[in-house]
């Protein structure tokens, strides 16, 4: 046997097999009883994003990470002289939005609308401004903006129950343009469902200036078979980039992954 073989047999032999789940229902059940409605992870999150949106306003500089560069690069897109309707679902406490808002232009007019929990909601309402605002209901969101040129989401969709029906409901919304980012598919034809293990204190842009406890959360998270979503999102949009984005997957039993951002802009306004 080759050196390379024995090394690569060694770290096979210890990475550790995950355990996987027929169904969402089933991964639930080694869940944390709160997942992301937990009170101190929402908390930590709104504190990061309180200091990170004052870090922003007093910086002359903004260091940003591909995905804030993805977002910013979908926004130039999307702009035509108009006020720019964003839904951004799983959002958090904005920190995408005040990101973009610190490098747009002033003529950029944003009318941001972060789609979150109701714990979320409630805590995110105090950073809410002219432009910002919050809703735990889709439905609601969508009838505030009016109409919808951009729907952003990142690393969100994995989370869900019904992974399909909800990116079709996404998809409903018919959104001028579509950008997700930190999206996780596995190549084979089945879901790959397991238990994701996280520290509350891990979440939100940033540090906290004080120590703080950390909860251990764990949630279902399922990695959906990358020719599923083709299939569904292809007859309604136009997929005008991609970028690789490894940030939404990790090694799961050595099943083959991909991880991907995804820029798509709806097949009717094809042209525009």
């Amino acid at each position: 046997m080759s050196l390379i073989k024995k090394i690569i047999g060694k770290i096979y032999r210890r990475t550790p097999v995950l355990k996987t789940y027929p169904s969402y229902e089933d991964a639930l059940k080694d869940a944390t009883p709160y997942g992301y409605e937990d009170k101190e992870l929402v908390n930590i999150i709104f504190e990061k994003t309180k200091l990170y949106q004052k870090k922003l306003a007093e910086s002359s500089s903004v260091n940003i990470d591909f995905k804030t560069a993805n977002l910013l690069l979908s926004l130039f897109y999307t702009y035509q002289n108009q006020t720019i309707h964003v839904l951004d679902f799983g959002g958090a406490c904005g920190a995408h939005y005040f990101e973009v808002r610190k490098l747009l232009p002033a003529r950029f007019r944003l009318k941001w609308v972060v789609v979150e929990t109701p714990t979320m909601v409630t805590l995110g309402n105090n950073l809410a401004n002219e432009e910002l605002s919050f809703e735990d209901d889709l439905d609601r969101a969508i009838g505030y903006l009016g109409s919808v040129d951009l729907l952003h989401t990142s690393g969100t969709l994995q989370y869900v129950n019904d992974q399909l029906s909800f990116l079709k409901r996404l998809i409903d919304v018919k959104a001028n343009y579509l950008l997700i980012n930190r999206m996780g598919f596995t190549l084979d034809n089945q879901p790959i469902i397991i238990i994701h293990q996280s520290y509350s204190n891990e979440h939100g842009v940033g540090q906290l200036s004080y120590p703080t406890s950390s909860t251990i959360i764990k949630t279902p998270y399922t990695f959906m078979p990358k020719k599923d979503f083709d299939e569904i999102i292809a007859p309604k949009y136009e997929l005008l980039l991609e970028f690789a984005d490894d940030s939404g997957i990790f090694p799961v039993n050595q099943k083959p992954m991909i991880g991907r951002g995804l820029f798509f802009r709806l097949s009717e306004n094809k042209g525009t």
